[in-house]
């Protein structure tokens, strides 16, 4: 694999506001396997990723944080991006705009942080040459840090209004579906212990 990227990168701090501003272009050789990645052994007839090519990527990524005084945080990120194979063409599942939005706050007198997340996915082409929809997503998050040493515990709603989504598939000559449906809103319960 040979990756080759240029990065320039600007941070500026305005009392308790940090701003960011990243323009990437990237020429990457690797195992593409976003379009024509997924192939067919010629010996056993089975799926296997193979190597495609030259993948070029341009983009400029946005971010912003806000911390308050009482432990607050917003954060908001916003990347446009174009990825694009050797002949040119957009590569499959490569929104060309992403955005992020993070609120996070403790919970007073307690040792809990409840966040919420939303997430925007622009619209992008699956392996069959259609264009998915784009998407929003919200997750809701409590997290109980320090209850004990390195213990972390957290409860999760994710996907909080239900919304449903489909991500591109493989190869089309090796899957009958162009699309697979996303999970709806699921709760999950964690613990994490660092040592």
């Amino acid at each position: 694999m040979i990756v080759a990227t240029a990065v320039m990168a600007s941070t500026t701090y305005v009392q308790f506001l940090k701003g960011g501003l990243l323009l990437i272009f990237s020429t990457i050789r690797v195992v593409y396997l976003l379009t024509r990645g997924l192939g067919t052994d010629p010996v056993s007839g089975l799926a296997q990723y193979q190597s495609f090519g030259k993948v070029t990527a341009k983009g400029l990524e946005l971010s912003a944080l806000r911390v308050w005084s009482q432990g607050a945080r917003l954060r908001a990120s916003l990347a446009l991006q174009a990825a694009k194979d050797a002949t040119g063409e957009n590569i499959a599942n490569a929104p060309h705009v992403l955005g992020k939005l993070n609120f996070s706050t403790p919970i007073p007198t307690t040792q809990m942080r409840l966040g919420y997340e939303l997430h925007y996915d622009g619209e992008r082409r699956n392996n069959a040459g259609d264009t998915m929809a784009s998407y929003w997503r919200s997750n809701l998050h409590l997290v109980a840090e320090r209850w004990a040493k390195g213990l972390e515990a957290s409860f999760s709603v994710l996907n909080l209004f239900d919304r449903r989504y489909d991500h591109a598939s493989g190869a089309p000559r090796l899957n009958w579906q162009p699309t697979i449906e996303q999970d709806g809103r699921s709760i999950r319960l964690a613990l994490d212990y660092r040592f």
